[in-house]
């Protein structure tokens, strides 16, 4: 796997720990979901279809966690993937808590839009710094002619 230069590394060991620190909360968050679930439901079919798929969702978010620390690209842009598609949701959430508080405090929904749309551009912005010879949907560098 491509590495990127060690003046890089050090510049944006900071920025890379960040994240890091937001995607460990994130699994810590999930773990408990999936207990959540087996609490609410026992070994019912929901929660092995639920479970099933949270469990699913950890297993890739802590390949990508364990793939920062490494600096593989294919995990900048496996995190900032995975946050754009929860932008949706977490604005929906926060639209009907601002409505009717049965969906949960609006501070908590606000304050996981701001994590999702940090983890949605943070990703992208250090993969492009990190390696600049590969474009910031790729996972490979650049052919030169």
């Amino acid at each position: 796997m491509m590495e990127p230069e060690k003046i890089l590394k050090e510049r944006y060991k900071t920025l890379n720990y960040v994240l890091i620190t937001i995607i460990g909360i994130y699994i810590i968050f999930r773990v408990f979901s999936i207990f959540q679930s087996y609490i609410q439901y026992g070994l019912s079919y929901d929660f092995l279809l639920i479970g099933g798929i949270d469990t699913f969702m950890l297993i890739l978010i802590l390949w990508a966690f364990i793939s920062l620390f490494h600096f593989n690209p294919i995990a900048y842009l496996f995190i900032a993937i995975l946050s754009v598609l929860s932008i949706t949701p977490a604005l929906r959430t926060l639209s009907f808590s601002l409505m009717s508080t049965a969906y949960g405090s609006p501070i908590l929904n606000g304050i996981n839009v701001l994590f999702t749309i940090v983890t949605s551009v943070l990703p992208l912005f250090l993969k492009k710094k990190l390696f600049p010879n590969i474009s910031l949907i790729a996972v490979s560098p650049k052919k030169k002619k």
